[in-house]
């Protein structure tokens, strides 16, 4: 479980540098989980959680991508 968006997106960084990214689920400290089954469910997931980081530093508007719709 993680508690900051910075780190949950750093975790998955490293695992897709070394590969270990197959197969695998990530929990947030309020309950958000992703889960995906394919490199490109866990490169929307990855996109998803960095927008959440930069949005956690204060480097990005308050508007976030999911799914092809942009939500405020």
């Amino acid at each position: 479980m993680f508690t900051s968006w910075a780190d949950l997106k750093n975790e998955m960084l490293n695992d897709m540098a070394s590969g270990s990214w197959k197969i695998k689920s990530y929990a947030t400290a309020d309950g958000l989980r992703f889960e995906y089954r394919d490199f490109n469910d866990f490169r929307r997931a990855l996109d998803y959680v960095t927008a959440m980081a930069e949005q956690e530093a204060g480097t990005t508007p308050l508007i976030t991508q999911v799914a092809g719709r942009a939500r405020r």
